[in-house]
This record gives C-alpha cells, structure tokens and sequence, in this order.
C-alpha cells in the first residue's frame, strides 16, 4: 500500500486529459484500487482543481473505470457526486523511475449515481462529437456503447463493486490516510 501511481488519462488522439497522482490502495477480484486524498491535484489542458473528497479509484481490466467519493454531510448542499464512471479504453501499466504509470484512454461517455439516487449518463454531446472529430473506428464506439449501457445497469441496480464492496474500499483507504 502506499506506491506512487501516475494516472495518464488520454483523448482517443493521444493529447493529455487528466492527470493526478494516486497511491495504491489494493487489490481484489475487481481490479487494482487506487486513494485519491482531499488536496489531490487534477490537471488537464485547460483545466485544474483540487479533489475535496476522499475517493478510491477503481481499474479493472475492462472497458470502464469508476471513482468512488466519500460522502460529505451537509444538508444544504446540492446532491453530491458518490459515483463516477468513465467509459474508456483498458488500462495499460508500466513501472516509470517514480513508481507506477497507467494510462486509458477516454471515451467521453460517464456515468454518474448522485446522493439523491439520480443516475445518468453524461457527455453523449461529446462522444457523438468526439467520433467525427477523432475518426473512431466503428468496432471501438460500438463497445464504448455497449460498456456504458453495462456499466449503467450495474450502477443503477448496485451490482458489484457498485454496492459495498466500494464503501469498503473508501473506509479501508479512509482509515490510512491522515
């Protein structure tokens, strides 16, 4: 536990998307989890900020990879993100002089599940724009399609690793992290 893992997240023509530093957290049936700390910084071309919630990030060997955010109590708040998923390309590792690098590639497509229970998919715009601007192969946004419709059933019916196992993960990394 604790391993420095640079996450390179790309765009479908290799220009750079997100990228922070995560640890690793563990490892199960579901894939390699990662911590996310408050103050982790996100950047992207065009784009910063610094995570305010506690988050473990799951890579599974598939076509999707969710965040999980500890949920913050605070009643006047607007319904608060617990899940984020984005449809993406699997995730290649490689050890780097620093420690451990995956990078994937986004698809554009995520799903989310809200406090309030909302669930949705988000950035259609995007992936429809995204497969002319970029030339997606055919076969690659047909699986992008049927990886997000998955993900959206296992998400709204809490299928695992969408139902505890997630929330053991955030106590697990919670309970390490200072």
């Amino acid at each position: 536990m604790g391993t420095s893992v640079h996450v390179d997240t790309r765009k479908w023509d290799g220009g750079e998307h997100w990228q922070f530093d995560a640890s690793y957290v563990g490892t199960d049936e579901y894939g390699v989890w990662l911590g996310i700390p408050v103050g982790c910084h996100f950047e992207r071309p065009g784009a910063q900020f610094d995570a305010d919630v506690l988050q473990v990030l799951l890579m599974p060997d598939d076509g999707y990879t969710p965040t999980f955010h500890a949920r913050v109590e605070d009643p006047d708040a607007r319904p608060q993100v617990l899940v984020y998923v984005d449809i993406c390309t699997r995730p290649e590792w490689r050890r780097t002089p620093d420690g451990v690098e995956v990078t994937l590639v986004d698809m554009d497509l995520d799903v989310i599940r809200r406090t309030n229970g909302e669930v949705f998919v988000d950035d259609e715009d995007e992936f429809a724009e995204h497969q002319v601007r970029y030339g997606y192969p055919a076969d690659v946004i047909a699986q992008s399609e049927a990886d997000c419709a998955r993900v959206l059933k296992m998400v709204q019916t809490r299928a695992e690793p969408f139902g505890e196992v997630c929330g053991r993960w955030l106590e697990t990394y919670g309970s390490r992290t200072p």
